[in-house]
């Protein structure tokens, strides 16, 4: 099963948006695993995900900027040992018309 949670304030009037959301995705063993050894069907990973964003609007809502951090980690698949963490920050200028 999956979940995510979200919020977002606005912190200037027309000017700042912060946000941020949480999600997470719980893999749970086969419920009747196949009985053949070798099967091709192999258990999904869990995965957790958080983000932290700030958009700025500079002119009205057609010019904004965008400045979000995201960190990612994903259960290591059978044979590795620690968790795969992904982590970046990206700064977006967007123009819509």
């Amino acid at each position: 099963w999956a979940y995510v949670a979200q919020v977002g304030v606005l912190a200037w009037s027309k000017r700042l948006l912060l946000a941020a959301d949480f999600g997470q995705y719980l893999a749970t063993d086969f419920e009747q695993p196949p009985e053949v050894p070798g099967y091709d069907l192999r258990r999904q990973l869990q995965e957790l995900q958080y983000r932290v964003a700030a958009h700025i609007y500079i002119w009205r809502d057609v010019f904004l900027a965008q400045l979000v951090w995201r960190e990612r980690q994903v259960e290591p698949p059978p044979g590795m040992s620690d968790n795969q963490i992904y982590r970046d920050l990206r700064l977006l200028l967007m123009y819509r018309w």
